[in-house]
């Protein structure tokens, strides 16, 4: 314990409202629990669950928000998947720790256990999807000299690989198919997305 003198006063003062403030605030803690359970949801607003999934793919793609929502359309769209229907891996570069396990074997070994516990948790998978982009910030701090634009695009059957090889292993009850697009901004606006088919075999 710190003890510090001062006058007699300004101690009790100074001890007074340090208790006022944790009593107060220990009992904002309660009436926000006792609010929860006592089920008041006056000034809530409530939001839609997605009630028992059955997720059938494992979508692994990078955080860049600029190929947020075309991934998400593309998802919708292209390959029909809705909301609840397939799982989101969000990692930075994507395919690339996937298909660099020697140089990024913690990012490698991370995605290996997140795919491993979905696989165990949802049995109604049986699509691993994965998304490369060009311009991948991530690719920058990987020593790749020029060819960065080709190593983006050269992962992902590199990272195709090594999922199916490690799912033959320890998943051989589940017949795991593997899909690869690689998304390119369609002019030097980079206002449009497109993307492209990549096969992993």
């Amino acid at each position: 314990m710190l003890k510090v003198f001062l006058p007699t006063s300004f101690t009790l003062q100074i001890t007074k409202k340090y208790v006022t403030v944790y009593i107060y605030a220990k009992q904002k803690r309660r009436d926000r629990t006792f609010t929860k359970e006592a089920g008041n949801t006056k000034n809530m607003k409530t939001y839609r669950a997605i009630v028992a999934p059955q997720p059938t793919a494992l979508v692994i793609r990078c955080g860049d928000p600029r190929f947020r929502i075309a991934f998400l359309a593309f998802i919708s769209d292209e390959l029909g998947l809705k909301q609840g229907e397939f799982v989101p891996i969000t990692v930075a570069g994507g395919p690339a720790a996937l298909a660099h396990a020697e140089t990024r074997a913690i990012d490698h070994s991370f995605i290996m256990k997140q795919i491993g516990f979905f696989l165990t948790h949802f049995k109604s998978i049986r699509e691993v999807i994965i998304f490369g982009h060009q311009d991948c910030g991530y690719y920058r701090t990987i020593d790749f000299g020029p060819t960065v634009i080709d190593r983006e695009k050269n992962d992902l059957p590199k990272a195709g690989r090594a999922i199916n090889e490690w799912a033959d292993a320890f998943f051989r009850d589940k017949d795991i198919k593997i899909l690869s697009y690689y998304a390119s901004f369609d002019d030097e606006s980079k206002t449009g997305i497109v993307f492209e088919t990549v096969s992993y075999t």
